[in-house]
């Protein structure tokens, strides 16, 4: 133990690896009964979900670049957000569990895989802020905000996803909030590899998280108003 404390100290995103994957194991855990999710289900979809977030993060930094290793950034978040919903989506159709349901589940898992991110990027020091003053004393606090962020969603819609008070709208919701908060954060977000005037690839990115989740949020509620007038009409005939 002596000797694996400071390895992982040293090695900070296998640190945060193993954080976001019991994170999302003891999460998933607490609809063992209502999804049917066994314990081996839970760790197998925590260490898919690490595997793939971090996959789709450095895939996405390396075309922004033109899969020029040495010009891409570590890893770019928006990769995971885009990626991780449809693998949830597909591991509850092929297990025909609740899709909808999961997808809100999947919102929670994505928000600790981006805790786990920008918790390594704080003790790597990258994804930094501005400088606030030409004294070099202060930047913007963009990384504590986005923190902070996914400690209030977690905090809001957590509880309602338990109760099963949602109904899929989690996901859509948190692409729209997180794509304005990078959006309105990237212009003051020292950037030095994607950038084209005063914007970043992230900006692009942050638009089309926005457009992603409003698009998904429409379907949902046409979804919502074609089973209610349905449900209406076969009470009707009954």
């Amino acid at each position: 133990m002596k000797k694996i404390i400071p390895w992982l100290v040293q090695h900070n995103l296998v640190f945060f690896a193993i954080l976001i994957a019991l994170a999302i194991f003891f999460w998933l855990m607490k609809f063992e009964k209502k999804q049917r999710i066994t314990w081996k289900d839970a760790l197998l979809v925590a260490l898919a979900h690490v595997a793939l977030g971090w996959s789709a993060m450095r895939l996405l930094a390396f075309i922004e670049v033109g899969f020029d290793f040495e010009k891409s950034a570590n890893m770019r978040i928006f990769g995971a957000v885009f990626l991780l919903p449809l693998f949830y989506y597909l591991w509850a159709r092929q297990t025909k569990r609740d899709a909808l349901w999961m997808s809100d589940i999947s919102a929670i898992c994505t928000v600790f895989g981006c805790i786990s991110g920008r918790l390594n990027c704080l003790t790597s020091g990258c994804c930094r802020g501005m400088l606030l003053f030409s004294d070099g004393t202060y930047r913007w606090p963009i990384r504590e905000l986005e923190l902070a962020f996914y400690v209030l969603f977690i905090a809001v819609y957590s509880g309602k996803i338990r109760k099963r008070k949602t109904h899929g709208e989690v996901y859509p919701i948190y692409m729209i909030a997180y794509g304005i908060l990078r959006f309105l954060c990237e212009f003051v977000r020292e950037e030095f590899t994607t950038q084209v005037g005063v914007l970043h690839l992230a900006h692009i990115w942050a638009l089309v998280s926005i457009a992603t989740g409003t698009v998904w949020l429409c379907i949902l509620k046409k979804r919502q108003e074609y089973s209610g007038k349905h449900r209406k009409t076969d009470q009707k005939n009954t």
